[in-house]
């Protein structure tokens, strides 16, 4: 990482959640900024570089994540998200990055589960898989 990158603010750094928690000075605050900056770059590393992969890796990324976190605060209100704990706020950032975390499929699954879905070609799948699928799908509709 260069000096440019690690200057640069990283998007969950321009939330609302995260504006809220700078500007206060509680007993906790330092501890929990000092937590949520020593783990979001990497949870938001992952969501940008999709893990091993990238190629799948799609709705479920930062930019995803960000908006989470910013419909959060809309969904509470100011008068909710004013009153929150530091450690709430905290655990909320946390929580709008990492609720997606696992929607990292293999390589290339979500590219055969489309072409299945529109062609009919099982390349990309196993059997057990197509009749897993299959089933989910006479199940959810």
């Amino acid at each position: 990482m260069t000096i440019t990158e690690t200057k640069k603010q990283r998007q969950w750094e321009t939330t609302r959640l995260w504006a809220e928690l700078s500007r206060r000075d509680s007993a906790h605050s330092d501890s929990v900024r000092l937590i949520l900056k020593n783990t979001m770059p990497v949870i938001e590393d992952v969501l940008i570089h999709g893990g091993t992969s990238p190629v799948d890796f799609t709705l479920h990324d930062a930019t995803h994540s960000f908006r989470v976190a910013q419909t959060m605060t809309r969904i509470i209100g100011s008068d909710v998200l004013t009153g929150l704990s530091d450690f709430e706020l905290g655990l909320l950032l946390q929580a709008a990055y990492l609720h997606d975390i696992g929607m990292t499929p293999e390589q290339k699954k979500v590219s055969a589960v489309y072409s299945y879905l529109w062609t009919g070609d099982i390349g990309g799948l196993s059997p057990t898989e197509i009749t897993e699928f299959q089933k989910w799908l006479d199940n959810e509709g």
